[in-house]
């Protein structure tokens, strides 16, 4: 590999111009037809088209309601699970969680702590140090929670592919639960239950819930085998809709589609998390510095996510829980403040790594390799996953970023749309110590002398089996729009389809013929304001992180705009901005 103080003299690979997908031409008569149908504009009848949400499906996705949820005992084992976990909760018997250490672990391990706290259960929980332990179900945790005296364990988001540790389980005496949601490789692990909607045997139908998730069917679960006991007696069983503000921030941070029951949980959510009833909210959103704004989901992703997140990456995830599970704001605000400084130092560090990553990667060839490989021993393992992001989105490749610690690597890996790293990494998993993860993201541990061997394996694969066209930035645009289509009616409707993430983007519009005047810098520099005119009517408009582009937009022409829309209110009044994304 290239050593990390080798800087590269040449420049920076150019990204390529994007690719416009316009939506195909013969989906505009279903749209009009939907537009009639259902009393939508026709630029709202377009995204929905293009999405594949028709007919029966329209006032689902609209007007998304919890009622519609998925039967939780649909996931295989889950019945077993719940039983045994009523069991303990009715014996006064300890009940031990083994939560992952991200965002969605340890809001797995919040909801399964108010759940059982509620239900009167003695508990256990244990987080590993990201930087000790490493991810995932370990066999020393598990020992912590049989000498705690659990006779149970629940692991949340981890243990699918923990096959070891769980047969430690069974030497310890305990009934392990393994609930996860990343990939199954069989066989799966030998446990009390094993509950995964990506299960071969699942009968549920979406498979795309994160841990948190299905740490909240459990929830449903276990309550309802409660109830019909009698459990509670005359007393309210816990209220878990109160807890979908938490299952809102895992599911954003981990960012599955928001569709399907994701879309209802994150949709009511986002109401609690506005109402800012737990006090952690109340304390995120001030750290972040949006104590008085509402919270969108690209908000909760961006913004408080990283923060609960920083922690892991860094620290002690177990604050985590402590903050989402505090009642008092004088115990969650010098924890948010915590959560701040440690996101603020992880910021730092993956400065610092990005720049020798990005020298590492120019010097190999940049966007002329099919993967982004990159390496180096000075590298914080915790921070990794964030760089391998930022190169995918620099370069749009494949990217592996590895902290090397003597003969062995840790790597974080990412990928780009239409390509699965996972797939491609499993003709490779025969020489790597470890291995898991998703289409788009994955994390391996392999032997330092077979980086470069790794390195030249993905770039061969994905050059013999991704088609040339996936290796160009892609621009999907959801309507051509005139900007006299551009109204506040259109923008209400636009509100319906929130939330948006993955599997939901945010709409893209392209307006032909556009004239960009009086533009100039704003912020540190780095950003553009302007006036932004079509056909007549005129908007202001905003695109960040260009402000190196401003003389040669001051002596452009018409111009084509991809863009997004928002409502801002500027000075009290509330306006319609035009927020680019491309100009071509």
């Amino acid at each position: 590999m290239v050593p990390t103080a080798a800087v590269s003299t040449a420049a920076p690979t150019a990204p390529a111009p994007p690719r416009i997908e316009l939506p195909e031409a013969e989906m505009e008569g279903e749209a009009r037809r939907l537009a009639a149908a259902c009393g939508v504009t026709l630029p709202v009848a377009r995204i929905l088209t293009a999405r594949g949400i028709t007919g029966e499906a329209v006032e689902p996705f609209l007007t998304p309601r919890l009622d519609r949820m998925h039967d939780p005992l649909l996931l295989a084992d889950m019945g077993r699970a719940a039983t045994r976990l009523a069991d303990a909760v009715a014996a006064g018997e300890a009940i031990g969680i083994f939560a992952d250490y991200d965002v969605d672990g340890v809001t797995s391990c919040s909801l399964l702590t108010e759940l059982f706290t509620a239900c009167g259960a003695t508990l256990h929980r244990y987080l590993p140090d990201r930087l000790k332990e490493g991810y995932g179900l370990n066999g020393h945790g598990l020992e912590v929670l049989a000498e705690a005296g659990c006779r149970v364990v629940v692991t949340v988001d981890c243990g699918i592919n923990a096959r070891k540790p769980a047969l430690r389980a069974g030497e310890l005496g305990l009934d392990l639960i393994i609930t996860d949601h990343h990939e199954v490789e069989m066989p799966m692990p030998e446990a009390f239950a094993v509950i995964n909607p990506k299960r071969p045997d699942s009968a549920y139908p979406f498979r795309e819930i994160c841990g948190v998730g299905v740490a909240f069917n459990l929830a449903v679960a276990v309550r309802r085998e409660l109830i019909t006991r009698g459990h509670f007696g005359d007393g309210e069983p816990p209220d878990l809709k109160s807890l979908l503000d938490i299952v809102a921030l895992g599911t954003i941070g981990d960012m599955v589609p928001l569709i399907d029951v994701n879309r209802a949980w994150v949709r009511r959510g986002l109401t609690l998390i506005n109402g800012r009833h737990r006090p952690a909210f109340r304390a995120l959103a001030h750290a972040a510095g949006l104590a008085d704004k509402p919270l969108t989901a690209g908000q909760v992703a961006f913004q408080l996510s990283p923060r609960i997140n920083a922690l892991g990456r860094l620290g002690d995830p177990t604050a985590g829980v402590a903050l989402l599970t505090s009642r008092d704001p004088r115990e969650a605000e010098p924890l948010a403040e915590l959560c701040q400084k440690e996101n603020q130092r992880r910021r730092g560090i993956e400065g610092r790594i990005l720049v020798e990553a990005v020298a590492q990667a120019e010097a190999a060839g940049g966007a002329a390799r099919r993967a982004i490989v990159v390496s180096s021993p000075k590298w914080h393992p915790g921070v990794i996953g964030i760089v391998a992001s930022r190169l995918v989105e620099r370069y749009h490749r494949p990217a592996v970023v590895l902290a090397v610690a003597e003969e062995t690597a840790r790597a974080s890996v990412r990928s780009i749309p239409g390509v699965d790293i996972h797939r491609v990494l499993t003709g490779f998993a025969d020489r790597l110590l470890n291995f898991g993860g998703h289409p788009y993201a994955a994390g391996l541990t392999v032997e330092t002398a077979l980086i470069d061997e790794l390195a030249d394996y993905l770039h061969a694969t994905l050059e013999r089996e991704v088609a040339a066209a996936r290796w160009q930035r892609a621009v999907r645009v959801d309507s051509v729009l005139r900007f006299s289509e551009v109204t506040l009616r259109l923008m209400e409707e636009l509100k319906r389809l929130e939330p948006f993430g993955m599997g939901n983007r945010e709409p893209l519009f392209l307006t032909r013929g556009a004239r960009l005047t009086r533009l100039r810098r704003i912020g540190d520099g780095s950003h553009l304001a302007m006036a932004v005119e079509e056909g007549g009517t005129t908007f202001p408009g905003v695109w960040f992180r260009a402000g190196d582009r401003l003389e040669a937009l001051r002596e452009a022409g018409p111009v084509d705009l991809v863009y997004r829309l928002k409502l801002d209110d500027y000075r009290d009044q509330l306006r319609i901005q035009v927020q680019i994304q491309e100009v071509v």
